[in-house]
């Protein structure tokens, strides 16, 4: 198969919950990649919680986006680790749930 016309693996965003605040600082995991990816410090709502804006660069198109809004956070993981990760049996769509519940090896926003 090639990946024009491989099936898609079905996918529901609402199966893996939603982002967790980890360390308690009441920045949950969206909001510390945004401010750590973002070029310029960015301004967090009043409560502290919330990235409001920064500038991060799309390393894709070159295309600069200073609202988070538009933005969505997106695992990375090797191909070759999720075939070696996993128990073999393991239906694809359970892989990747196991995976986005796991640490992933890079994390970062990408454009809607």
């Amino acid at each position: 198969m090639t990946p024009s016309n491989s099936p898609a693996v079905p996918y529901n965003r609402n199966l893996y919950g939603g982002w967790i605040d980890a360390d308690g600082d009441c920045q949950n995991t969206r909001q510390e990649v945004l401010i750590a990816e973002s070029l310029v410090p960015v301004v967090l709502d009043s409560r502290g919680c919330t990235v409001v804006s920064g500038q991060w660069l799309d390393p894709y198109t070159g295309q600069t986006f200073t609202s988070p809004s538009g933005l969505d956070i997106d695992h990375f993981i090797k191909i070759g680790r999720i075939s070696t990760s996993f128990p073999k049996g393991i239906a694809i769509l359970e892989k990747a749930k196991a995976a986005a519940s796991r640490q992933a090896e890079k994390i970062l926003w990408v454009d809607r």
